[in-house]
């Protein structure tokens, strides 16, 4: 059967990284999760890179990883995550930035 909105707004969660463009081209009907997205250590990715680097899904289970960690599991993802995420930054949140990485076309 039909999928009800009921139901996608309670079982569906829509993963936004900043500057990832693919998610906002439609309307959601169910939570939004925005995660950062930066490559390694911290470095801000630009709004014309951001849906190359941002949208694949390991880099997005990456910063979920980095920020939330693996509890109660613990299990370790150094393997698939090395390319995006230095082990220092592990659990670390990243310092505010002076200007959001959002791009020109979308409100604060």
């Amino acid at each position: 059967g039909s999928v009800s909105e009921e139901r996608m707004q309670r079982n569906v969660v829509v993963v936004m990284p900043d500057n990832d463009a693919v998610p906002r081209v439609d309307q959601h009907e169910s939570v939004v999760q925005r995660i950062q997205c930066f490559a390694k250590n911290h470095t801000p990715v630009g709004f014309f890179d951001g849906t190359k680097t941002c949208h694949p899904i390991v880099k997005s289970a990456c910063e979920v990883w980095r920020v939330c960690g693996d509890v109660p599991m613990h299990r370790d993802f150094n393997e698939a995550c090395s390319r995006h995420i230095l082990p220092q930054e592990l659990g670390q949140l990243y310092p505010v930035l002076a200007q959001p990485i959002l791009g020109t076309h979308e409100e604060q």
